[in-house]
């Protein structure tokens, strides 16, 4: 399976699928890069795919996350594979948490070397505060982030080194229930709800989520618990690029008024709303995510560089 080294010598995992002008794809926490591939494989026979998994999970899943900001961790990586893979002005597109690597990249290395954004169900910034309500699942913010802060101090006391099945059960109880919550609540879609409800089970998520490098996990969720994530004052610097949103009018990770939020701060953002749909928009509303999604890379294929900002354009 194709694999890129990255600046400190590990080795990331990523599918490669398709034909035609590159689009990089970047998952959510918790997703692997293969939960992309029948989303795109209608699209794949105009376009190639690079779908990595990021690291920490899918088969990146034994990279160990070496900064502080495991956002800065992601955002590197992808710099990384650009270069290795040598892809000239490709689209790139992140979901969530690829979605905040993607800003994040964006504000450390800018976007000349993409020729085009998709940010998928994810606010400029994702940080509740005074002025901006619409952080990390809204007006449950402050409280989800003690909840997380108390979840990873009890993890915390536990050496790095050990194996997570000398973890004391309830508290290996604790993470599986915490992330399976965080599963349902990121889909409306009744049976999605339910798959991600076994996610307490812990010999079913211990398949799919891996556990030999599990304080990934905590890293990640220190990431989002204890640091201050706003891009707003970086996301503007996109003029020429397309900048495209897709959000879930009923997503309960971020609400809707936040990314909406885009128009204030890119003059030329798209936003493209998915009624009814939750936080995993490609989940909730597959067919619709397919072909808005075939939308954005033939418009930017068609017209990569933008070299005067248009009008905003919302899309009902």
């Amino acid at each position: 399976m194709p694999h890129v080294t990255l600046r400190d010598g590990a080795r990331m995992h990523y599918w490669d699928i398709g034909r035609g002008p590159a689009c990089v794809l970047l998952h959510g926490f918790g997703m692997h890069g293969w939960m992309w591939l029948p989303l795109v494989a209608p699209l794949a026979l105009r376009n190639r795919f690079i779908l990595p998994d990021l690291r920490g999970f899918g088969r990146s899943h034994l990279l160990p996350i070496r900064k502080p900001n495991a956002l800065e961790q992601h955002a590197d990586d992808l710099e990384d594979l650009l270069t290795a893979l040598d892809l000239k002005q490709p689209a790139l597109a992140g979901m969530s948490m690829g979605a905040c690597t993607s800003l994040e990249y964006q504000r450390r290395y800018g976007f000349d070397r993409v020729s085009g954004y998709l940010n998928i169900d994810n606010p400029p910034c994702v940080t509740g505060k005074p002025g901006w309500p619409w952080g990390l699942f809204g007006e449950r913010h402050l409280a989800f982030r003690g909840e997380l802060r108390e979840l990873i101090a009890d993890l915390g006391e536990h050496a790095p080194y050990t194996p997570f099945e000398e973890l004391p059960k309830k508290l290996r109880g604790r993470m599986w229930q915490h992330l399976a919550q965080f599963g349902m609540d990121a889909v409306e879609n009744p049976v999605l709800q339910r798959l991600f409800s076994l996610g307490r089970f812990e010999p079913l998520i211990k398949r799919l989520a891996g556990t030999g490098q599990w304080r990934v996990y905590i890293d990640i969720m220190r990431t989002y618990a204890e640091m201050d994530h706003d891009w707003r004052d970086s996301v503007g610097r996109t003029q020429g690029k397309i900048f495209r949103v897709f959000a879930g009018t009923h997503s309960r990770l971020y609400p809707i008024e936040g990314q909406m939020a885009f128009s204030r701060y890119v003059p030329d953002v798209e936003i493209v709303r998915f009624e009814g749909a939750g936080h995993c928009v490609q989940f909730d509303s597959p067919a619709l995510f397919t072909r808005e999604l075939g939308r954005f890379l033939d418009d930017v294929h068609r017209r990569p560089q933008r070299v005067a900002a248009e009008p905003q354009r919302l899309r009902a």
